[in-house]
């Protein structure tokens, strides 16, 4: 009976675990986001996505990601990506700890802290950087109509 409650009590607790790791990791700002999806598996795997947004020169929104793989061992987590994200994320080695919904990460000498979100989270962070991607570009016609209106003006 004893093993069987300490069977019981680690099949518990191994589930806790895995569902407490898995989900939407973000680090964001006004025109960036950086989105881990992890999922984890039995023994500590993980699989998941590495998903990056930003707001180009044009200024419009632009995403990549890579799939990536990992192990986790009590709160010590190893991510590797297949392939790097050329022009942001040239390390394909990810090392770091997790604890209580917070991922820190270290790689190509950088470090970030990554927040365990929901999905409406991660909408808005989303929509903040469409936003903000659309006032720089009104911001950029104004400029190019001002700059026009000058020329004629200039040339009656």
């Amino acid at each position: 009976m004893r093993l069987l409650v300490i069977m019981l009590s680690f099949a518990l607790f191994s589930s806790t675990a895995m569902a407490d790791l898995s989900g939407v990791y973000m680090a964001a700002g006004s025109e960036t986001a950086e989105f881990i999806h992890l999922v984890e598996g039995q023994e500590g795997v993980l699989i998941g996505q590495l998903e990056y947004v930003t707001i180009s020169d044009s200024p419009k929104v632009k995403t990549a990601s890579r799939n990536l793989t990992g192990t986790v061992r009590n709160n010590a987590v190893a991510l590797n990506l297949k392939i790097p994200i050329v022009d942001w994320f040239t390390s394909t080695t990810l090392t770091g700890t997790i604890s209580r919904g917070v991922l820190n990460l270290s790689y190509s000498g950088d470090t970030a802290i990554y927040k365990k979100v929901t999905e409406r989270q991660r909408e808005t962070a989303l929509q903040q950087i469409e936003t903000t991607a659309l006032k720089r570009q009104h911001a950029e016609i104004a400029q190019r109509a001002r700059e026009n209106l000058a020329a004629l003006v200039e040339n009656v």
